[in-house]
């Protein structure tokens, strides 16, 4: 039985190569997605990507908008493609759009700016819901949900 397997499985790998190989190669297509400068952001950072059941692909990240510094007016952005990553929508900020949270530092200036920042999306592909999570000025956990591959957020 173990013999029989083996050679099963080597004859599917053999298949699999032959058909792989008559594939054209293809180099893959780069696209820049969140450009520094774009919508008056400066900087961009802590990207993350996923790809719903459906195709639907997310991109997000943290929008820095008043500097570089990890503490600063910061906002979650989120991009989606719909055909593969070739076209992508306009970047909309996505998370804590409810009242603001004061700051945690001490420092005053800081505190008067609102940090969005750490996110992390999670794909369920039992439901096809996406969860996401993401911190505010470094203290608290918040969490969202979408239904629609990320058109609305709970």
């Amino acid at each position: 039985m173990r013999i029989s397997l083996a050679y099963s499985v080597a004859f599917i790998a053999t298949l699999n190569a032959a058909w792989l190989s008559q594939l054209p190669a293809q180099e893959p297509e780069k696209c820049d997605v969140f450009v520094a400068g774009e919508n008056g952001v400066p900087l961009y950072r802590i990207p993350g990507i996923v790809v719903t059941p459906r195709g639907t692909v997310l991109a997000y990240c943290e929008a820095r908008k008043n500097s570089r510094s990890d503490w600063g007016e910061i906002e979650v952005q989120l991009k989606r493609s719909i055909d593969g990553g070739k076209t992508w929508s306009k970047a909309e900020a996505i998370a804590h759009r409810s009242e603001r949270i004061p700051g945690n530092t001490g420092d005053e200036k800081k505190d008067a700016e609102q940090t969005v920042n750490n996110p992390v999306a999670i794909v369920d592909v039992a439901d096809g819901s996406v969860q996401f999570l993401y911190c505010v000025n470094y203290s608290r956990c918040f969490s969202m949900e979408s239904r629609d591959d990320g058109i609305t957020w709970s």
